[in-house]
């Protein structure tokens, strides 16, 4: 029995457990950034926001599902450095990042 089970009325229905959702950013980030309905999306200013604005949906989404609490991380720096010193051909075929898709990396951040 839980500490909430406790304090619950008696025949009043279960609360749903409390959900912890962790995202993986980057995925995210580049599916958004190249999917048809957000390409080219940018803000007043002219800075293209298509993946940071994907990204936010499916956060906003999760959080709309039942109570949780969801945590998004992204990359560290040099992660793919110390990858690679381990297996030479990490990521090997994959073309670097768009530059305007790296522009988003600071606003999705915050």
């Amino acid at each position: 029995t839980s500490a909430s089970d406790a304090t619950a009325e008696p025949g009043a229905p279960a609360k749903p457990p409390r959900r912890l959702v962790v995202v993986d950013a980057h995925p995210i980030l580049y599916k958004s950034f190249h999917a048809k309905g957000l390409a080219g999306l940018r803000s007043a200013q002219g800075v293209p926001t298509s993946a940071v604005y994907g990204l936010c949906s499916f956060v906003v989404g999760l959080l709309e599902g039942a109570p949780c609490a969801a945590a998004v991380v992204f990359d560290a720096p040099g992660g793919s450095d110390k990858r690679k010193g381990m297996y030479d051909d990490y990521k090997a075929n994959r073309s670097p990042m768009p530059d305007e898709l790296r522009a988003q990396l600071p606003l999705a951040q915050e």
